[in-house]
């Protein structure tokens, strides 16, 4: 089982619902909320290496400061503090990913084209949510 997470900017959430309100139907905004990453029981934390340009961060750290100032939620809705997911994060980095999923070509080129790992971190470049 696995948990995609995304950060919101409450002045777009809230613009978001007053133009819901309006038309009366729900609206999509490509892009938002933006995808942080997913965690999956057994695997380091997988995260969204931006490829919006300008980028909002480049590694780890800059991510961590970039998301200071944002809600985090999860694919339920679920809000999580932002010290908390700085924790999950941080703590599945620790995790020993196993290998025996690479079955064959098609495996290894997909990590070879879109797994970057960034001082530790795995980050990868596709949308994968």
């Amino acid at each position: 089982m696995s948990t995609n997470y995304y950060a919101h900017v409450k002045k777009v959430d809230d613009l978001k619902k007053e133009i819901e309100k309006l038309l009366h139907r729900e609206i999509f905004i490509e892009g938002y909320p933006f995808h942080l990453g997913k965690a999956a029981a057994g695997w380091k934390f997988c995260l969204q290496y931006p490829i919006e340009h300008p980028q909002p961060y480049h590694d780890w750290p800059s991510m961590k400061e970039w998301l200071k100032d944002k809600i985090i939620k999860d694919e339920y809705g679920k809000e999580i503090s932002y010290e908390e997911f700085i924790e999950m994060v941080e703590s599945l980095q620790k995790v020993k990913e196993p290998t025996n999923w690479i079955k064959d070509e098609w495996d290894r080129r997909y990590i070879e084209e879109n797994r970057v790992i960034i001082n530790g971190y795995v980050f990868y470049k596709n949308d994968f949510s």
